[in-house]
């Protein structure tokens, strides 16, 4: 072949060498490549710890710290976790045990619940990909998923453990991937309608502030809802040391290994051919070859065998990197085949190194001087090839007892954000309650029954003619034997002082008569002259006062009648009391404003007291919002402040601060402490129109502002991190290294901060970078 031509000689007598003896030059690479292939297959179980690591405590949980409840709570549980010193955002997570069932297949475990939307607790496909949390359904983990022999769109049965123990049939809206444990995902709200539970929450994931996180672990301590807290970094740093004590003796052992192989097969192989060309060797010496040709020859073919070695065992070690990975799973967990291209270069420096050695030692047999030169310029080129490793001390085995583990110089930079200019809002979040704002409330005018209301909750009422209520009034009470003979009595002696008053009025009218005769007998008598002017008026006198008594007689004969008729009534039974059918017996209620029927407090007859409470009625137009803020946010919420009216089944409705009650109140909070409350009134300001089906006592979420920052430079929440005392994010610079930046932020909301200084529009930075990430280190962006 014409190329041939322009080799050294001793290459081509290298290349004759290997072209003679085939079989024992294909074992011998092959020998090497089964070195390479160890070193792989051990070291891809770093790279797999640490690629499990950064996919789940930096990519899917980015919480920093996660507050669990000794029980679930009301939602509202998650405003006072947000108060809590230190606490940057927050967003609340359910869990429900139950049991997954699939046939015969089942398992026990539990359902998270999770936001739609959520920012610190996600769920990532495969391919690291964020996966919408779906309105209907349940996510299962891919685990899980082969495990029941279940695919998407199929329906699972979920034994459901807690509260009524119902069994449903749920369809199965995704699969997700996940390397640590068993998991079942839903949407928070769709998780709480499940249980048939209002609004709930079992814990709080949050971003904190380093430099606050002793007092966030003091107002925890204060917590009686508070079980526990747990803290992501310390939780990555307890999984680092135990993959450290289960990886690192096994690796150490596996690089040795490969070493001993690639050392053995060398060393043998070049002893073999030394004892065989020994001869030739020493002729090559006497026709004027140097020591390091005559080595070269001897040696270069074992050069070439690794060489072409390192490929072969790269692919065989993928395929023990698969089977340890496939052999290594388990329920709780599963390695992701993973293997960095450092892990590569780890493998073949490991094996040239070996060889190298082994061909040092081959050489010295050759020449005893210790010319060294030429094997020192090699191990040179190999050390340029292998200046790009740089050692992580984050790896397992890094700076512990079992060796130092290299790593490539770049690490996951993660996903980037951009500092943008934009508005941002501080807020105060609570739940709130709607109310119209004018509520008539309806009472009985006298006490009795109650008619059956004859309207219905939501019917509308016009002011004086709607009736709302039917009264009749309290029948007389059953009298005990005791009290009937008392009234017996009572009614015997009203009817003796009837009849003694009659005889009385009976006697008046007599002297009555008696008196008029007289007074006429006098009046024609003075008309004789026959009695004086005297006896005259002395007679008229006594008919005036005979009339008198008459009149009094006859007042007294209907007083004790009507005596009479109170003490037969009292006699009376509850059955002869009753209406006598013409309806006169009954009073109406009727509407004294126009509305509608908001409550019926007595839907069936009953018997009531006067002033008892009937009806409430209201103008479900005219609505206002009542929020219960801490008073310490009450104080920073500004007169007129803008709000928003969110959670309460459509899109958010424009609001505004009307009042803030002077007075304030104790209330007992979800998390087990006394607060100090004031409340809050807002007018909404949308029209009836824009907010269909919200009415009277409706639970929403109320967001008031009381910050608005205009055309603010934002930089994303989850890319700051303290470095000592000041805040510090990691900017992705345009040669793909991470450049550590001091900033100073100001406002803040749950996503956005307001950047002071230290950063300028439109640079990238790295969100929630993991402890792989320090100053320039050089990133790739996933």
């Amino acid at each position: 072949m014409p190329f041939v031509s322009l080799l050294p000689q001793t290459t081509v007598m290298i290349g004759r060498n290997i072209v003679r003896r085939p079989l024992r030059s294909l074992f011998t690479s092959f020998g090497i490549a089964l070195s390479v292939a160890v070193l792989v297959g051990s070291l891809f179980s770093l790279d797999a710890v640490e690629e499990m690591i950064d996919i789940t405590f930096f990519s899917a949980e980015r919480q920093h710290a996660t507050i669990s409840f000794v029980h679930k709570l009301p939602a509202d549980a998650l405003y006072e976790v947000e108060r809590l010193p230190g606490v940057m955002a927050a967003e609340p997570a359910r869990m429900v045990a139950a049991r997954f069932r699939n046939g015969h297949l089942e398992r026990r475990l539990s359902i998270t619940g999770k936001p739609a939307g959520s920012n610190l607790s996600r769920l990532l496909d495969v391919d690291r990909q964020e996966v919408t949390m779906p309105r209907d359904g349940v996510v299962l983990t891919t685990a899980l998923a082969d495990i029941l022999e279940i695919g998407r769109g199929e329906t699972i049965e979920v034994e459901l453990m807690e509260e009524h123990r119902e069994t449903v049939r749920l369809p199965v809206s995704a699969i997700v991937e996940s390397y640590i444990g068993l998991g079942a995902f839903m949407e928070i709200e769709a998780l709480n309608r499940l249980m048939r539970e209002g609004p709930s929450i079992s814990a709080v994931h949050v971003i904190t502030d380093a430099s606050q996180i002793a007092a966030l672990y003091e107002a925890v301590k204060n917590l009686p809802m508070v079980g526990s807290i747990a803290l992501q970094r310390a939780s990555v740093a307890k999984f680092r040391e135990t993959m450290a004590e289960n990886l690192t003796m096994m690796v150490t052992i596996y690089v040795a290994l490969a070493g001993i192989i690639a050392f053995g097969v060398v060393y043998n192989g070049a002893r073999i051919q030394l004892s065989e060309q020994g001869r030739e060797l020493a002729s090559l010496r006497v026709l004027g070859f140097t020591r390091g040709e005559v080595s070269w020859i001897l040696l270069g073919e074992f050069a070439i065998l690794t060489l072409a070695a390192l490929p072969l065992g790269w692919l065989l070690g993928y395929g023990m990197a698969y089977s340890t990975a496939e052999g290594l799973a388990t329920e709780m967990f599963r390695l992701p085949l993973v293997i960095e291209r450092s892990t590569y270069a780890w493998a073949s420096v490991v094996v040239l190194v070996a060889s190298a050695l082994s061909a040092l030692i081959v050489r010295r047999r050759i020449d005893r001087a210790r010319t060294d030169r030429s094997l020192e310029d090699e191990r040179v080129t190999d050390g340029d090839s292998a200046s790009k490793i740089c050692l992580d001390r984050g790896r397992p085995g890094a700076g512990r007892r079992g060796g130092v583990v290299g790593v490539p110089c770049a690490a996951s930079g993660g996903r980037h954000g951009a500092v943008e200019r934009g508005t941002l809002e501080v807020t105060v979040s609570d739940d709130a309650r709607t109310r119209i704002r004018d509520v008539y409330t309806v009472s009985a005018p006298v006490a009795g029954t109650v008619q059956r209301t004859p309207g219905h909750v939501g019917d509308q009422v016009v002011a004086g003619e709607t009736i709302v209520g039917v009264v009749r009034p309290a029948a007389p009470a059953l009298l005990d034997t005791r009290s009937r003979r008392e009234a017996q009595a009572a009614f015997a002696a009203a009817g003796a002082a009837v009849r003694l008053a009659e005889a009385q009025y009976r006697e008046a009218e007599t002297a009555l008569e008696l008196a008029r005769a007289e007074a006429a007998r006098n009046e024609e008598l003075s008309r004789r002259s026959i009695v004086s002017d005297r006896s005259l008026q002395e007679a008229r006198g006594a008919v005036t006062q005979a009339e008198a008594r008459l009149a009094s007689a006859a007042a007294s004969v209907e007083m004790r009648r009507r005596e009479r008729e109170s003490a037969q009534a009292r006699l009376d039974d509850p059955e002869s009391s009753t209406s006598n059918g013409s309806g006169g017996c009954c009073i109406t209620v009727e509407s004294p404003v126009n509305g509608e029927i908001l409550t019926i407090h007595h839907e069936s007859e009953a018997v009531v007291a006067a002033g008892t409470p009937l009806v409430e009625i209201g103008d479900p137009t005219e609505l206002e919002v009542v929020a219960e803020l801490l008073s310490a946010d009450a104080v920073r919420v500004p007169s007129d402040a803008d709000a928003r009216i969110e959670g309460w089944g459509g899109p958010p409705l424009e609001a505004r601060v009307r009042r803030v009650e002077p007075t304030g109140f104790t209330k007992v909070s979800a998390l087990g402490i006394e607060e100090q409350r004031v409340r809050t009134i807002l007018d909404l300001l949308a029209p009836p129109e824009d907010r269909p089906g919200l009415g009277h006592g409706y639970r929403v979420t109320a967001r008031i502002t009381i910050e608005r920052h205009e055309d603010a430079l934002l930089v994303p929440l989850g890319a700051l991190f303290r470095q000592g005392a000041d805040w510090a994010v990691f900017v992705a610079g345009a040669e793909n290294k991470a450049a550590l930046r001091t900033v100073e932020v100001g406002a803040r909301d749950a996503r956005n901060a307001v950047v002071l200084s230290g950063l300028s529009e439109g640079e990238q930075v790295i969100m929630h970078p993991s402890d792989r990430i320090t100053d320039g280190v050089e990133i790739t962006r996933r």
